[in-house]
C-alpha cells in the first residue's frame, strides 16, 4: 500500500497528540523554542493561536499556521488543531509503541509541517530530519504528549517510541522504521511498506520464504528501507547487502511503483 502522500502535492504532517487539557499554548511554544538549541521563532500569528479543526478529507496544507519555526535556515509551520483527521488515533492504520487499548481522548494537537519555501524539497531527508527534531524538542519541553502521527505512513507512534527512534536517527542511527515507514503483510506473505514512496517514489515489497518468521522479515524490511531512503529510486535490477547480512536482490516492478526484494540465500 502506498502512503497517502506518495503521489500528492500535500506536505507531510507530523501531528503531536496530547492528553486532555495538556495541549501547549502559545507561551509554551515560545518557552520550548527558547530551550531548544538551534530552534527559533520567525513569525507568530496570535489570531491563530486557537485550535482550528481539520475536517475529514482536508489536507495538511489546509491548516493555518500560528508560528513559523526556523532551524538552520529552514522554516516550518506550527499549527494548533482540534482532533485532526490524520492526527486522530482512529484514523491511523498502523500503531507502534502504544498499548493495544490506546484511545486518544485528547482535545487538541500540534501540527508541524514544512514551510512553503521548502516546496519541492520537503521530501528530502534533511528536511524530514529537521521536522522530526522540532517535534522531539516539543515533546521534551511540553508535558502531556501521548503520541505522534506521521501522515505519509498513516502511522501513530507512542511518544516514548518516537523519542527513542527519532532520537537515534538524529544521532546518526538508522532511519526510524517502523514508524516513518510502516509495514504490513501482503498477499503471499510478503512484507509491504507504506510511506517509503514519500521519499523514493516506490514502496517496498519483500518476498518471504516459508521458513522466515514475520518479525524477522519486518526487521529485514526496516534495514532495507534504511538503505533505500539513502540511495533513492531503484530503476534497474541490482542487489543490496545490509551490514552483517546476506545480499538482497532488488528490482523495480513493471509499473515502477514498487521495488521488489528477495533474499539470495
Amino acid at each position: 500500500m502506498q502512503g497517502r502522500h506518495s503521489d500528492s502535492g500535500d506536505p507531510a504532517g507530523l501531528f503531536v497528540l496530547f492528553e486532555p487539557g495538556a495541549r501547549p499554548e502559545s507561551a509554551d511554544i515560545r518557552a520550548a523554542a527558547d530551550r531548544a538549541p538551534g530552534l527559533a521563532i520567525g513569525n507568530e500569528d496570535s489570531q491563530r493561536a486557537e485550535a482550528m479543526p481539520l475536517p475529514p478529507g482536508n489536507g495538511v496544507s489546509d491548516a493555518m499556521p500560528a508560528f513559523e519555526l526556523v532551524v538552520d535556515g529552514l522554516t516550518f509551520d506550527l499549527c494548533f488543531t482540534t482532533q485532526p483527521h490524520w492526527g486522530n488515533a482512529g484514523a491511523c492504520r498502523y500503531r507502534y509503541g502504544l498499548a493495544d487499548d490506546f484511545r486518544d481522548a485528547g482535545d487538541g494537537a500540534i501540527l508541524v509541517r514544512p514551510g512553503s519555501h521548502l516546496t519541492g524539497a520537503e521530501r528530502g531527508l534533511p528536511v524530514v530530519r529537521t521536522q522530526a527534531s522540532i517535534a522531539l524538542s516539543l515533546i521534551d519541553a511540553c508535558e502531556g504528549a501521548t503520541a505522534l502521527s506521521w501522515t505519509p505512513s498513516s502511522a501513530l507512534m507512542g511518544a516514548d517510541y518516537f523519542r527513542i527512534r527519532a532520537g537515534e536517527w538524529l544521532a546518526g542511527g538508522a532511519f526510524p522504521a517502523p514508524g516513518f515507514v510502516a509495514f504490513q503483510e501482503a498477499m503471499g506473505g510478503a512484507i509491504q511498506s507504506c510511506g517509503l514512496g514519500y521519499f523514493t517514489g516506490q514502496e517496498l515489497r519483500l518476498e518471504r520464504d516459508s521458513a522466515s518468521e514475520k518479525e524477522d522479515s519486518i526487521r529485514l524490511a526496516a534495514t532495507l528501507v534504511d538503505q533505500l531512503v539513502r540511495c533513492g529510486k531503484i530503476d534497474s535490477p541490482g542487489q543490496i547487502v545490509p551490514q552483517g547480512d546476506t545480499a538482497i536482490r532488488v528490482e523495480p516492478s513493471r509499473n515502477g511503483r514498487f521495488v521488489r526484494a528477495w533474499s539470495q540465500r
